[in-house]
């Protein structure tokens, strides 16, 4: 479980080491330094695939595709939807994107996160959450709603640029590659 005060994140959980040379009990404090370049990186890849999500919307395809997994690694990021598109459709879609993601990492819309029950979180992102805890935490990301535990940028102009760097659609399987910069 991770709490959220101002600067200060606190982790609870287990540790285990399986070397066993260093038993913490739950009275031990530990300090953790982040690396914050790594870390705005890290944010920046994981709030683009969010993004894409957004702008599949504007562009009114987000009905008719269901997010089903996301990579947002930088050895080459990409988020997959199940879905039906027609080929003009596909062969639109980079330069459609494209044109989305400029316009909102322009628009520096905030992020932002709510803690929200079962059906609430269901209704608002459209997804299942039958697996999830009683209180998701739904993170906004260019008004995008998704249940999500990641890091993610303050607004969408963090992201920098963000380039569709391949589209490969086989099988109602809609994988979109990209990059940041």
């Amino acid at each position: 479980m991770v709490i959220s005060s101002g600067d200060q994140v606190e982790h609870y959980g287990n540790f285990v080491n399986q070397e066993d040379e260093i038993n913490f009990t739950p009275e031990n404090i530990v300090t953790l330094f982040v690396d914050e370049i790594k870390r705005i990186y890290h944010s920046r890849i994981h709030s683009a695939g969010h993004a894409l999500d957004a702008a599949l919307k504007r562009i009114g395809l987000i009905d008719r595709l269901k997010a089903t997994k996301g990579y947002h690694f930088s050895d080459g990021p990409y988020v997959e939807y199940d879905g039906d598109l027609t080929s003009q459709e596909i062969e639109n879609l980079s330069d459609l994107l494209h044109i989305e993601m400029k316009n909102i990492i322009a628009e520096a819309i905030e992020s932002s996160v709510n803690y929200l029950d079962k059906t609430t979180a269901a209704d608002i992102c459209k997804c299942d959450v039958s697996r999830y805890p009683d209180s998701i935490r739904v993170v906004y990301v260019a008004d995008f709603p998704c249940p999500c535990g990641g890091t993610h940028v303050d607004n969408t102009s963090e992201l920098g640029k963000v380039t569709i760097s391949k589209i490969k659609f086989k099988k109602q399987k809609l994988r979109i590659s990209y990059l940041i910069e």
